[in-house]
């Protein structure tokens, strides 16, 4: 439902549906859903203004799926996501990521 009110331009709507998939330390509910959701939960959060969840989120992750993790394009969004005027050398990082290949 989080993907429906982020097309119809419901930002708080849409962080209201998907912000329950992280815990409040930021992390992962589902051990498969969430991080698959990651970027989608990273723009939201982002355009909803919860930089601060997103931020335990993307430390968390960034522990748990390490360098050789199949999620990194998701993880390099978030922090593109959260980076605001530096995010050009995340968006390079997701872009040049061999998963981005695919």
């Amino acid at each position: 439902m989080s993907w429906v009110r982020f097309a119809e331009h419901d930002v708080q709507g849409a962080w209201h549906e998907i912000r329950w998939i992280f815990d409040e330390d930021g992390a992962p509910r589902h051990q498969h859903i969430s991080y698959r959701e990651l970027g989608h939960y990273a723009a939201t959060a982002a355009r909803a203004g919860a930089t601060a969840e997103l931020a335990k989120v993307v430390e968390v992750a960034e522990q748990r799926l390490g360098d050789g993790a199949s999620l990194r394009l998701h993880l390099a969004r978030a922090r593109a996501l959260l980076a605001g005027e530096d995010a050009e050398r995340w968006h390079l990082a997701a872009v040049n990521e061999p998963a981005a290949q695919q």
